[in-house]
């Protein structure tokens, strides 16, 4: 178990993205909205929210009809609310084991958006069965965007970019293991999880088995603004280990 997992004090120890420099979710941001450019009027659903940033940072980019925030973390959950309380943006909140399905969500949205879901799959029938949870909570014609670990750059990252990835197996082997860790700007870590590779031809593979046409995948780019912020933009992007993965229900 990681040294940042387990214990009732959550709060202190899940990162505290406000002041801190983290180009890499950053990249990941930029991909996703280059994408979508409004939600207004749609059924949104936000997988793996967390404590929520990803679900606001949604909310910007419209007033959806619905949206409502999934994670497996009950403690995150209880952080999102207490923030949404504070918000008043109308997102709900929702426990979701995402092998077993979205329950009272079946062909529900319009779009479902993941910034790191499919790469926690532990194994395969893990993965495959996070592709049909997706598929039935959306409605025939529905989006599904995700930022996916597809790249396995046998390097380890630089901490100076706010993000130490280490490989614990070995690269590029499909089910391989990466410790991610988060860190502030003076360099401590903040947070660490685990994802794991698989891909590009599994990830299509199970979601075109779920029922998913129109699978497509984009490097991740900083936008303009982004790049001016960040004088080594090249090396961030090329050292990226992730891209955007898009695809529709048929």
């Amino acid at each position: 178990m990681s040294k940042f997992q387990g214990g009732t004090n959550l709060a202190r120890r899940l990162p505290n993205t406000r002041g801190s420099s983290r180009p890499f979710q950053e990249l990941s941001r930029n991909g996703l909205l280059r994408t979508i450019w409004s939600i207004e009027g749609l059924a949104v659903a936000d997988l793996g929210c967390g404590v929520g940033d990803s679900t606001r940072l949604l909310r910007s980019r419209g007033v959806p009809r619905q949206l409502v925030g999934f994670d497996s973390s009950r403690p995150k959950l209880a952080l999102a609310r207490q923030v949404g309380k504070k918000d008043r943006l109308g997102v709900n909140y929702c426990y979701a084991d995402y092998s077993k399905g979205l329950e009272g969500f079946k062909q529900n949205f319009d779009l479902a958006v993941a910034m790191g879901l499919l790469h926690h799959a532990q194994h395969e029938a893990m993965l495959a069965g996070f592709a049909r949870t997706v598929f039935e909570a959306l409605r025939y014609g529905g989006r599904f965007f995700t930022i996916v670990l597809d790249k396995f750059n046998p390097h380890e990252s630089s901490r100076e970019f706010g993000e130490w990835r280490e490989w614990i197996d070995t690269p590029g082997v499909e089910g391989s293991r990466q410790s991610v860790t988060l860190l502030d700007r003076d360099g401590n870590e903040t947070c660490e999880t685990v994802a794991y590779y698989w891909s590009r031809e599994t990830y299509s593979s199970h979601l075109q088995t779920a029922g998913f046409s129109d699978v497509t995948w984009t490097d991740l780019t900083f936008n303009e603004k982004s790049r001016e912020r960040y004088p080594e933009w090249q090396r961030i992007e090329a050292t990226a280990n992730c891209s955007l993965l898009t695809a529709r229900r048929a």
